[in-house]
């Protein structure tokens, strides 16, 4: 066989081996790149849990008439609104920098949002008027049904993010799977061809010497 021949093919062996290896280094670091901010969405989205529960906890004291708990329940609707928002499009929330978030978990954020913003009249009625009246009443009973509502959509969200994690490693995963499957299968490739293209020639010409020498 000529020595071009052998060496295109030993060459393109190498360079299937060379895309193999940056296939699955750019896998790894899609997956590094895409889940880099999964710290800081998990911290704010885990809040919105929590600040329902105070929202909840505000409206009960409201009934009671503590005027505190209107200043409580006013402060966390509005850190929940610009928690929702940083979350929706990404941006800063204390001393959290939020990335836009993929779009496998638009679907919850559009539900928190539709629940939160049909939230608003209900909680104005109860931060501006009498905690006697007939309408403030009303809505403290309806925002302790829709609030419980809200911080189970919230929970979702986290659900759905770490579900949405877990399904990309898996892509990575089977890419490298892949990738370690095709070196293998390029090794094998490469020792046979070593074996039937330089092996052999050497084998051969290692015989015919001791002959040219004897005669």
């Amino acid at each position: 066989m000529p020595r071009s021949t052998v060496t295109k093919k030993v060459g393109a062996l190498l360079l299937l081996f060379t895309l193999g290896g940056l296939t699955g280094l750019v896998a790894v670091l899609s997956y590094f790149v895409a889940t880099k901010d999964i710290g800081p969405f998990f911290d704010v989205a885990g809040r919105q849990r929590m600040v329902c529960e105070q929202m909840l906890a505000a409206v009960q004291g409201s009934e009671r008439g503590d005027p505190s708990t209107r200043d409580v329940l006013r402060a966390r609707a509005t850190l929940f609104e610009a928690n929702l928002a940083a979350l929706d499009t990404g941006g800063r929330v204390d001393d959290v920098e939020l990335a836009a978030p993929p779009d496998a978990v638009r679907p919850e954020l559009a539900t928190i949002r539709a629940r939160w913003d049909a939230l608003a009249a209900p909680n104005r009625a109860v931060l501006d008027l009498p905690s006697t009246d007939a309408a403030a009443r009303e809505a403290r009973d309806l925002l302790r049904e829709r609030l419980a509502e809200l911080r189970d959509a919230s929970h979702q969200l986290v659900v759905a993010f770490e579900s949405w994690r877990g399904r990309y490693r898996e892509r990575v995963v089977a890419i490298l799977d892949t990738v370690a499957i095709g070196d293998l299968v390029l090794l094998a490739v490469g020792l046979l061809l070593a074996r039937y293209m330089i092996g052999r020639p050497i084998l051969l010409v290692a015989r015919f010497l001791p002959v040219r020498s004897n005669s």
